[in-house]
């Protein structure tokens, strides 16, 4: 019986030591992991600073972009050849892009004399900033943004919501738009 007594109070010292151990032992594991975890986090609230502080330079960069058609009209009377619109475009658009967009904003016309001369095509604006912009991606030199258009169904220029989808490229340190389609935005269902 003494033997018993003796052989009971052993299993409960290494019973109630093993649960002390297991718990140091889950209490430092659990240590560490916390650990692992802010090690973990604080860089991904890093990189969400930097993101947030990459898309602003891509919004910035887009908004810079479509406010270079003004800049040409601004200073219109300085601009005598096509080679100047295109110089401003590339500013902020990819060469391609900045090319195409000189395409219809420079234009070939008839004087009095019946000379042909080039000049800006006076329609209507050809860009207009957007309701809000959107980057879906970038890494170091390619971004995806979605500049939102509401419908504007009064003014002098009208048009139905759509999203224009633009892609942009980091050329020398600057974000130029070099791609861009129109996707429509769908009205509420009857």
């Amino acid at each position: 019986m003494k033997y018993l007594i003796i052989l009971i109070m052993f299993s409960v010292l290494i019973f109630y030591g093993c649960i002390s151990f297991d718990t140091q032992k889950i209490t430092e594991t659990d240590e560490i992991a916390l650990q692992q975890e802010k090690k973990v986090k604080a860089p991904e609230e890093k990189e969400e600073v930097f993101a947030e502080e990459d898309a602003k330079e891509i919004v910035d960069a887009i908004e810079y972009a479509l406010s270079l058609e003004a800049l040409i009209w601004d200073n219109s009377k300085q601009i005598t050849e096509r080679n100047d619109v295109v110089k401003i475009f590339k500013r902020g658009f990819c060469e391609i892009k900045a090319e195409e967009i000189t395409d219809y904003i420079w234009i070939e016309a008839i004087d009095r004399n019946g000379n042909k001369v080039y000049m800006l095509n006076p329609g209507e604006p050809l860009f207009t900033l957007p309701d809000s912009i959107e980057v879906l991606s970038e890494d170091k030199t390619n971004a995806l943004a979605l500049l939102k258009y509401d419908e504007r169904i009064q003014g002098p220029v009208t048009w139905e919501g759509h999203t224009v989808v633009a892609s942009l490229r980091r050329e020398y340190g600057v974000w130029k738009i070099c791609e861009t389609r129109v996707e429509e935005v769908e009205g509420p269902e009857e």
